[in-house]
């Protein structure tokens, strides 16, 4: 029988076989290594534990299971990646200095990024939102220039009288995309360490948005 390990990940309390968790606490380990140090750093950390918590209690769920097992550790590291995009440490990889194997070439990481778009999520996007931020969520949500839908929302507001309206209730509908989870959601994309690194506060990629 394997012990079984009682750890907190993301606010979230689990209980791991043993070599679950040492196998999660090493990548951890290495994902610290690779994440700059500091706040944006310790924001990183704690977006990718929210994200490992949130896949621990989907699985967890839909298997009827209570104890976190190594597969399954291994199985929510790969969709979790490492923050530069390189491949999470396993057994008799070769790795760099700071843990993890050689990252990918920018062509790869190109690929792998149109590659993870899905369906997107409607948030209200805080990034250099003028009012509440509902237009820049819209241009993210339909891949349209935030410009545009600006214009679009101001000419509906003076022509037909019910913008107002309108903008208000996506206003009181829509969460704003807090963390970079809800980030990657709203642009498409795959909440993977890479993606969560890219959407975090102050790493933000400029957009057409």
């Amino acid at each position: 029988m394997k012990k079984a390990v009682n750890v907190c990940v993301g606010g979230n309390s689990f209980i791991l076989e043993e070599d679950a968790y040492f196998k999660l606490d090493s990548y951890l380990q290495s994902f610290r290594d690779k994440t700059e140090p500091g706040s944006q750093g310790n924001e990183i950390m704690d977006e990718v534990e929210i994200r490992i918590a949130e896949l621990f209690t989907d699985a967890l769920a839909d298997n009827h299971k209570e104890v976190i097992s190594i597969s399954l550790v291994s199985e929510v590291i790969g969709k979790v990646g490492m923050p530069d995009g390189s491949t999470p440490p396993e057994d008799g990889d070769t790795h760099t200095e700071n843990g993890g194997t050689q990252p990918k070439n920018e062509q790869t990481q190109k690929e792998e990024y149109t590659s993870t778009i899905r369906n997107r999520k409607f948030y209200r996007d805080p990034t250099g939102m003028k009012i509440g931020g509902v237009c820049g969520g819209l241009a993210a949500f339909l891949d349209f220039d935030v410009t545009l839908v600006r214009a679009i929302a101001l000419a509906s507001l003076l022509l037909v009288g019910t913008g107002l309206i309108v903008y208000l209730i996506l206003w009181i509908i829509a969460p704003l995309a807090v963390t970079a989870v809800q980030r990657c959601e709203m642009h498409g994309m795959e909440p993977t360490a890479e993606n969560i690194k890219r959407y975090s506060v102050g790493t933000a990629p400029e957009t057409k948005r």
